[in-house]
């Protein structure tokens, strides 16, 4: 019993150890290791290698207990060796994106003549955070639990609460804009 309970000590002290340097090295501010693991994260959701590009901005309101918010990542690229990946995966559709999806991010106007609907967006970034791109394409995943096709936007906007990450890549400045929303 007593080498169980020195091993116990040992792990105990280790992962306490990890989990205080983890904390002190987000509070000091040692951006890169956050950035290495949102760049795997999010090549691991899109199914593309983004180590090639250089992410040039990075926006993220997740946070409180339930982990609501919303985030927006830019990464730029001196080449097209991303849109080859992309051309290479079915799950990237050519621009432009669905109604819903368009709802979501930038949000749409129904005028029918006897009134007006108004659509979205649900996200807060500007236009120049997130530009409308006209020629390029999207990868659209949606993270809600009772969602049956990931791939697919259909249901989205008959639900209360929204889970959904999206990229964005703009084929004429090789840039990649990608968004999550948890609400």
């Amino acid at each position: 019993h007593a080498i169980i309970v020195v091993l116990f000590m040992f792990a105990f002290r280790l992962i306490y150890k990890y989990v205080l340097l983890s904390l002190l090295l987000g509070i000091s501010g040692n951006r890169q290791l956050a950035n290495q693991f949102s760049m795997a994260n999010m090549s691991q959701t899109l199914q593309v290698a983004l180590a090639q590009g250089i992410m040039i901005e990075n926006i993220d309101t997740h946070g409180g207990f339930h982990g609501d918010g919303q985030s927006l990542t830019v990464w730029k690229f001196d080449d097209n060796s991303i849109l080859e990946q992309i051309l290479k995966d079915p799950d990237w559709k050519e621009l432009p994106m669905t109604d819903n999806l368009e709802a979501l991010l930038y949000g749409v106007v129904y005028d029918t003549g006897l009134s007006i609907t108004e659509i979205g967006p649900c996200v807060d970034f500007s236009e120049e955070q997130l530009p409308q791109i006209q020629n390029g394409y999207y990868y659209f995943v949606d993270r809600q639990a009772e969602s049956e096709m990931q791939h697919s936007d259909a249901q989205i906007m008959e639900r209360a609460s929204l889970n959904f990450s999206i990229a964005l890549y703009d084929v004429d400045t090789d840039t990649l804009y990608y968004i999550e929303v948890d609400t």
